[in-house]
């Protein structure tokens, strides 16, 4: 029996009484919180003390403390084999490889399949054989500045790569987008042919390949199919305007817009940020990045004119070059400036709005959300007689006021990235 909120569970003349607030109890909330790797940053603190300014050897990659680390991994994440290494090279940097993805049908399926998700976060089962590497360069850990929680937050940020395609497949709009790609590319290859063969390609062929090409059942054929007759004309548009076109007629039109030709690797530099930020790590992240863009700038020693006529001009000539690359689809796939703040930002006010939120777990999220704005505000507010990097901090301050950081922005839905992570959450939890 419930009334007002509290539980009565009567039995043989017992009342047990359970007092659950609804306000308070949210099972499908995607974020967990850093008690969940709490032992891998424990070990990873370990292996900092024991390397850092150390001369290297390679002996290094079978230590001890190494290989405890990748074993604490891949229980919490589910790899079949994880590798961590440390190179010699003295630049701060760090990389991984991503075995994630698939090239067929199959290694597909085995990957859907092996994803799990529950309080810890998400992981993969024995059944995806899946393996994670990622190598530190001994640089990073030579950083002073750097603390050992930036340092996991970094390696969190690519794990998180090893886990987009898992998460976003699914029958998402992400899987939806490479087998349209895929589909619309075949058929405007075949009618190019027929054409150049001199015969008339007319809708009756082009049905005819139509039926070829798609599989029976898959998705909603009849309104794809009619999408992809209009004679010719879907061939003669800019390739992204088309897809969209066609997309937005059978899937969520935000998240076809996160997931778009242009726009994929974009969304998974963003989810990678995210999935740090699932387990509290997203000012460490952000805060380790902002301490890299300084550290490069103090190591070329060269301060930028403050003089604001050449301020400007400098401006100018990013914005131009920024303005160009966007139109052309050219842009590097992390996101500019305080760009990736600003969806961290956004994904923890998300997170805090949401009914049934526990108050610890909220607290946290709001505590790291004033920690990111912190950030903001000193970046954007550095002390202009110490800056190095007058002209980039200018510029991309302009572009966080006016785009959100990133000129991609204005083409993202972040919100429907987060709702569609919550949502796999809660089906895989189902």
């Amino acid at each position: 029996i419930v009334i007002n909120n509290i539980i009565y569970y009567i039995s043989y003349g017992e009342v047990i009484i359970m007092i659950i607030d609804t306000k308070i109890v949210n099972i499908d909330e995607a974020y967990f919180g850093p008690k969940a790797i709490e032992p891998l940053q424990t070990q990873l603190s370990v292996i900092r003390r024991k390397f850092k300014n150390k001369a290297y050897s390679v002996s290094w990659s079978t230590d001890k403390d190494i290989l405890k680390f990748n074993r604490i991994a891949e229980k919490i994440f589910g790899y079949t084999s994880f590798s961590f290494s440390i190179s010699a090279d003295s630049s701060a940097n760090a990389w991984a490889l991503h075995m994630t993805s698939f090239n067929n049908d199959k290694e597909r399926e085995k990957l859907l399949n092996a994803l799990r998700a529950g309080k810890a976060g998400f992981r993969f089962d024995a059944s995806g054989e899946v393996i994670g590497m990622v190598s530190f360069n001994l640089g990073l850990l030579n950083i002073d500045e750097f603390t050992d929680e930036e340092l996991l937050a970094v390696m969190l940020h690519e794990i998180g790569h090893n886990f987009f395609e898992s998460v976003m497949y699914g029958d998402s709009a992400y899987g939806l987008s490479k087998k349209l790609v895929g589909i619309m590319g075949i058929i405007n290859d075949r009618i190019l042919g027929v054409i150049s063969s001199g015969k008339d390609a007319n809708e009756d062929m082009i049905e005819k390949e139509v039926d070829n090409l798609i599989p029976d059942g898959f998705l909603s054929l009849s309104k794809m199919k009619a999408a992809l007759l209009k004679p010719l004309s879907i061939f003669t548009k800019i390739a992204r305007e088309k897809f969209k076109k066609v997309a937005k007629l059978f899937t969520n039109e935000a998240m076809s817009d996160n997931l778009t030709r242009p726009m994929e690797a974009y969304t998974n530099e963003k989810f990678a940020d995210t999935f740090a930020a699932m387990y509290g790590y997203g000012a460490y992240l952000h805060s380790g990045l902002l301490k890299l863009d300084q550290y490069y700038v103090d190591m070329r020693n060269k301060k930028q004119p403050t003089n604001p006529i050449i301020v400007a001009y400098r401006v100018f000539k990013l914005n131009l070059s920024d303005a160009l690359s966007y139109m052309l689809n050219i842009k590097d796939e992390h996101p500019d400036g305080l760009a990736r703040i600003k969806v961290s930002t956004d994904y923890l006010k998300k997170e805090i709005a949401r009914q049934g939120i526990d108050p610890k777990v909220k607290a946290q999220l709001v505590n790291q959300l004033d920690e990111l704005n912190r950030l903001i505000d000193e970046y954007i507010n550095f002390p202009v007689d110490k800056d190095k990097m007058k002209i980039t901090r200018t510029y991309y301050t302009m572009l966080y006021k006016k785009f959100g950081g990133d000129r991609r922005e204005q083409d993202a839905d972040n919100a429907a990235l987060f709702d569609f992570i919550n949502k796999r959450y809660e089906d895989l939890n189902k």
